[in-house]
């Protein structure tokens, strides 16, 4: 009998923490050199995000299949991005679910919420090259000076992923939105140890 878990983003965020999904984002990537990692190319649903499709919805839809070899367990996830509608009703512009099937019996493991996740991992990645490009592979916390384009969410989930591996003592932050660039300092101050400094022009990041 099949006992498939279904999770919600805020059962999720009380699972797994920031330093967590680095780690993971980490082993997979050298799983996926080391080509046991099988990691398709994605599939994407054009539901009015670019010609030549002619829907309404302006959004799109990528269907991501994988196997991760070290944790011998193979999934999907749904992940899109709406442009009209979920932002006319307030809602995040990123919308995903993700799937989890026993490789070998074919049984789904578990179904959850993976906006959050997403957002999540795709900072980790980028502390994950740091981690690499930077300090050389190295988990010895060091002074870190950064440019950030963009006070959204992945603005955040970039600067909470860096803050985990390294102590950032400036950050330099530009949006095209001031409203944004303020709830960004204000959201990350407790993050970040350093200055954040708030920039009018992209080239002052």
């Amino acid at each position: 009998m099949m006992n498939t878990i279904l999770l919600k983003e805020s059962e999720i965020k009380k699972l797994v923490s920031m330093r967590d999904i680095i780690e993971i984002v980490d082993k997979t990537f050298v799983d996926l050199g080391e080509g046991k990692t099988i990691n398709p190319t994605k599939l994407n649903l054009n539901l009015g995000d670019s010609e030549p499709t002619n829907l309404p919805y302006k959004a799109s839809l990528n269907a991501m299949p994988a196997y991760i070899a070290w944790q011998d367990m193979a999934g999907q996830k749904w992940a899109g991005g709406w442009g009209k509608g979920r932002r006319e009703i307030g809602r995040p512009f990123i919308n995903a679910l993700i799937m989890l099937v026993h490789p070998n019996y074919g049984d789904f493991l578990a179904v959850m919420d993976g906006a959050w996740i997403t957002n999540m991992r795709t900072g980790a990645q980028t502390a994950v090259a740091l981690k690499y490009l930077f300090n050389h592979g190295s988990s010895q916390r060091r002074p870190i000076r950064l440019g950030i384009y963009g006070a959204g969410m992945q603005g955040h989930m970039q600067t909470q992923a860096i803050a985990t591996l390294f102590d950032i003592e400036e950050l330099r932050i530009y949006d095209v939105s001031r409203p944004a660039l303020e709830r960004f300092q204000a959201d990350m101050q407790d993050v970040v140890p350093g200055r954040i400094i708030l920039c009018d022009e992209p080239s002052q990041a």
